[in-house]
């Protein structure tokens, strides 16, 4: 699986949290209510020990995939599409989590946005 989200900033925010079972690097989680993911993954074995990982919940620059068939214009709102593993400029009922920082084209699969993984206390 390509990764969902990828950390491109030097600046970030992030907390120690122990995952309910494994997690792949850059995989969109959810711990209670905060959004984001990881920049190492975690093994179920590494679970059982009560191993922590870094969970990153903010960050200026990050890679996406991005849902193709929309545009991307810079600054609009972006939520993940957890059925699809995608970021989406169309917000629906999925879970906001940043905006975009560089326009795409419609076909493209990647884009680059600012990440916040606590805007699920935002409403647009």
């Amino acid at each position: 699986m390509a990764k969902e989200l990828e950390l491109l900033s030097k600046h970030y925010e992030e907390m120690t949290v122990t995952p309910a079972g494994a997690v792949a690097v850059g995989e969109f989680v959810t711990y209670n209510e905060v959004h984001g993911f990881l920049i190492e993954a975690i093994s179920a074995a590494q679970v059982a020990l009560g191993e922590d990982r870094a969970l990153i919940t903010k960050a200026e620059k990050v890679k996406c995939a991005k849902l193709a068939g929309a545009a991307w214009v810079t600054g609009e709102a972006v939520a993940f599409v957890v059925a699809t593993s995608n970021v989406s400029n169309v917000i629906g009922t999925d879970v906001l989590c940043g905006h975009v920082i560089e326009p795409a084209l419609s076909a493209a699969v990647v884009g680059y946005i600012s990440f916040d993984g606590m805007l699920a206390y935002a409403k647009l």
